[in-house]
């Protein structure tokens, strides 16, 4: 073991952040290009190009979940995490090298459309973040004590994943979405695999799964979700068969956890059912049953918040660490619903609100890029660069708000707190774009103020979950709190269809601003987790 590893400081807990920051840097990749690339390049509408992205989503329900479970009891590669974050960053990076040759890729398989092969190279794609970020942010618990060393590893986590996040907007912006793709298939990487060689992993007394039965669940869940997008294409008796046999392995290798995955996951209930309505129209009814889209999302939406009243009404009753877990479950699904909407979205907003209103030449974004290199983009890149440009500023306040302010707040006020109030701004954020978002500067301006609540979703917030669940099953609960982002993101599908049938871009952030205005709500009876010490850290060189 190193020494850096037995002090915990703050050169171990950077090198420690690594792999999640792999993780964050592919998804950054992902947002600035994916639908950029779907669109400008090989023609996809606003409703295909979020089919694609619940690749991400389904992936996330299926692998998440597994991944954890058997990384909890597994040992291999020389440790229970490190083996699936080298898997996941391998798988990755391949995938990001493979997302522009999409259409090479399509015509040397003789598919007459591109769908087909861009779903499952984003399938792919996500299923190797979701097996490496599961992972990378357990092994963060795993190796720090409860307690402000703890949240100084997430807030370590976050300042070099900012970091690298802002990073790939840069160059996605001054250099292009082909370039920023070349550096993530080289950031991806090296830095899943090589700080796995640096870090030791303490080995549990219990009797681990054997490399062979790992690699049996991987096989499987890569499998079930490339059978259910063929089924989408052909709906053969053999894929049937063969979704059908490996449902019923699935069931059976992992029983036990799926019948504790089910009790714990109960509140969240309200968009598993959009999911498995989701699933069952595209993938077995073949979209027969896409006229519903929006009321079953509605209605899921209702259940889901008649549930977390149920679990707030039994945490007064009696509290307990199972309890706050569901209610933030609830809290941070109503979050994801507005930011993955955000994320997915904004490319055809900039396109259809703002653009119209501009000359391309005059735009914030084209000058920006003209500082470094000389271009005449066209409309579909000028709004990839806005997309670029205003993700590169809610980046900016994401990597710095949280070591200038946050963390201080957090020491005053409690976690619980600063984070709701952060999720509030995010909120007033997303309502500024809704009424006064027609111009470029003030479409900068709201996705700042939402950077606020975006600095607190990806770092207080790992550090409150984690002290509300037990260690021995972190890989697990890690993965099952993974459903409370994946669940939200499978029903911007339902958000698009909106957006589309109502030809009123402006939806988009007023629905965003109305789901992170709920999520305030529940947070507000969270309670703050009691630790040896709420103090929190920040990170002061080394």
């Amino acid at each position: 073991m190193l020494g850096i590893q037995k002090n915990l400081n703050n050169r171990f807990l950077a090198l420690l952040s690594l792999p999640a920051t792999a993780v964050g840097f592919a998804l950054s990749t992902q947002i600035a290009a994916l639908s950029w690339l779907l669109s400008s390049k090989f023609g996809l509408d606003i409703h295909d190009v979020a089919l694609v992205w619940l690749a991400g989503p389904l992936a996330g329900i299926i692998g998440q979940p597994i991944v954890g479970a058997i990384s909890d009891k597994a040992w291999f590669l020389g440790g229970r995490r490190k083996g699936f974050i080298m898997i996941g960053g391998v798988l990755g990076s391949l995938m990001i090298l493979a997302l522009p040759q999409i259409g090479v890729i399509s015509t040397k398989l003789g598919f007459q459309g591109i769908m087909t092969v861009a779903i499952v190279i984003a399938l792919l794609l996500d299923l190797s973040i979701n097996i490496t970020f599961n992972p990378a942010r357990s092994i963060i618990a795993d190796l720090t004590p409860e307690g402000k060393k703890r949240t100084s590893g997430y807030t370590w986590m976050q300042v070099v994943s900012g970091f690298f996040g802002l990073l790939a907007y840069i160059i996605s912006l001054v250099f292009g979405n082909e370039t920023l793709l070349t550096v993530a298939v080289v950031v991806v990487f090296l830095f899943s695999v090589v700080p796995c060689f640096f870090i030791e992993e303490k080995r549990e007394d219990s009797e681990p799964i054997q490399p062979k039965m790992v690699l049996i669940g991987l096989v499987i869940v890569v499998l079930i979700c490339l059978l259910f997008y063929l089924k989408s294409l052909f709906d053969t008796v053999f894929i049937n068969i063969a979704i059908l046999v490996l449902l019923i392995g699935i069931i059976y290798y992992f029983r036990k956890s799926l019948l504790e995955m089910l009790v714990i996951i109960w509140p969240l209930s309200g968009f598993l059912f959009f999911g498995i309505y989701l699933i069952l129209d595209k993938f077995i009814l073949g979209g027969r049953l896409e006229s519903y889209q929006i009321y079953v999302m509605v209605f899921s939406l209702l259940i889901t918040v008649f549930l977390g009243i149920i679990v707030i009404l039994k945490g007064k009753q009696q509290e307990s660490n199972q309890n706050e877990f569901h209610k933030i479950m609830v809290a941070h699904s109503f979050s994801w619903l507005g930011i993955q909407s955000m994320f997915v979205m904004s490319f055809f907003y900039a396109k259809q609100i703002i653009l119209p209103h501009v000359q391309l030449d005059e735009t914030i974004a084209n000058r920006f890029q003209n500082v470094f290199v000389t271009t005449n983009p066209d409309a579909d890149t000028t709004a990839g660069n806005m997309l670029s440009l205003a993700f590169f500023l809610l980046n900016c306040i994401g990597a710095f708000f949280p070591i200038l302010v946050l963390e201080p707040l957090s020491k005053k006020f409690g976690r619980v707190k600063t984070y709701a109030t952060s999720i509030l701004i995010m909120s007033f954020g997303y309502f500024f774009v809704y009424f006064f978002g027609s111009s470029e500067l003030s479409f900068y301006t709201g996705i700042c103020i939402a950077g606020i609540g975006w600095s607190a979703v990806i770092s207080i917030v790992f550090a409150i979950m984690t002290e509300r669940v037990q260690k021995e099953k972190m890989g697990l609960y890690m993965g099952l709190f993974n459903y409370a982002v994946v669940l939200p993101q499978m029903m911007t599908v339902g958000v698009a269809s909106i957006v589309k049938e109502t030809e009123d871009g402006t939806l988009l952030y007023l629905i965003c601003g109305c789901t992170l205005l709920i999520s305030f709500i529940f947070w507000l009876f969270v309670k703050e987790p009691k630790t040896e010490s709420n103090e929190v850290t920040i990170p002061t060189g080394h």
